[in-house]
């Protein structure tokens, strides 16, 4: 892994989107084809958090894919066979880890639960990082409720009642929206009105 990261031409990498493809948006397992995503969300963070494109690193790690049509489709790029999984899996991933902190140590890795693990630093636990955090979905608020939710959802699924966007914005009173959806038009007017009512 340190070999390959040693190939990216730029020494000072900041931002680090990395994918394994088996979970993209509403569009499950691309294997391979997932690589749009990473490119995808570091030129957001070029475009609206002011980052340096030659500062970002996009990083798509093929493990293989479930998906049977990609497996038998000829020009499909990515590794042909069902998905690595287990202990090999975490391996891979904590040598990925360890050689991005050695070739880039002022990196930040992009991580569903980076949000979280920055309020432990803060010295809140486990528990209380997540009592902070409130997700949406197209579905609805992630609530405990709920029985349509997603494995990596259910640790910040919360006791609370289903309710959409506007309404749970007035009921839980958020200090910051991050938007990070395959829907357009989730921030209406009304949403930010509301927001800047408590803000």
């Amino acid at each position: 892994m340190q070999e390959i990261l040693g190939n990216w031409p730029e020494i000072d990498v900041r931002v680090i989107v990395v994918t394994d493809g088996e979970r993209i948006l509403g569009l499950g397992d691309l294997g391979a084809n997932g690589m749009g995503i990473p490119i995808g969300k570091l030129a957001l963070y070029v475009a609206c958090a002011g980052i340096q494109p030659n500062q970002c690193l996009p990083v798509m790690i093929d493990v293989g894919t479930n998906n049977q049509e990609l497996l038998e489709d000829p020009p499909y790029l990515g590794l042909r066979h069902k998905r690595i999984q287990g202990d090999e899996y975490d391996a891979l991933l904590d040598e990925f880890i360890q050689s991005v902190q050695t070739a880039y140590p002022n990196a930040l890795v992009q991580f569903a639960d980076l949000i979280s693990y920055a309020f432990q630093k803060e010295g809140f636990s486990e528990e209380e990082a997540r009592k902070k955090l409130w997700f949406v979905d197209v579905e609805g608020l992630v609530v405990k409720s709920r029985n349509d939710l997603l494995p990596h959802d259910v640790p910040y699924a919360h006791d609370h009642s289903s309710t959409d966007f506007i309404s749970a914005i007035k009921q839980i009173k958020p200090h910051i929206l991050i938007g990070a959806t395959g829907f357009p038009g989730t921030f209406t007017q009304e949403a930010i009105e509301l927001m800047a009512e408590f803000n």
